[in-house]
């Protein structure tokens, strides 16, 4: 059982990287601009939205009640998140000139093989702290 010391640094993890992932403006994602057509992440952009927002939402609740347990998971799982976010803000042909293509697909797959408003990979907890209406 975790202290009251490590359950509130659990939390504080969490609110900070859900920050970090509020701040991320989802549009900045699609990257057309850079890459063009073909290698923009124009596909990817109705999973980015969702999963963006839903972690927006989730940064403005009042997170005292979530377990110890659960901010470990949400906190890995936003983390995972984070990482993909800024692969893609980083991407560009010249970063990956052997698989470019298959490389943006794979980035693509892995958010939505993610999306936990899917409920996919057992994330069901991060909907349970969202008030019903959200």
């Amino acid at each position: 059982m975790a202290t009251d010391e490590q359950e509130r640094q659990a939390r504080d993890q969490l609110k900070a990287i859900l920050a970090l992932l509020s701040q991320i403006d989802p549009q900045s994602l699609d990257r057309r601009a850079d890459l063009g057509t073909e290698l923009s992440f124009e596909p990817g952009m109705p999973y980015f939205n969702r999963l963006l927002g839903l972690f927006r939402k989730l940064y403005q609740q009042d997170l005292s009640a979530i377990p110890h347990s659960t901010c470990a998971s949400l906190y890995n799982l936003a983390q995972q998140q984070l990482t993909l976010f800024n692969q893609i803000k980083e991407f560009s042909h010249t970063k990956y000139p052997q698989n470019t293509i298959n490389t943006r697909n794979s980035l693509i797959s892995q958010i939505v093989s993610r999306d936990v408003c899917n409920f996919g990979g057992g994330h069901q907890e991060l909907h349970l702290f969202l008030p019903p209406w959200l």
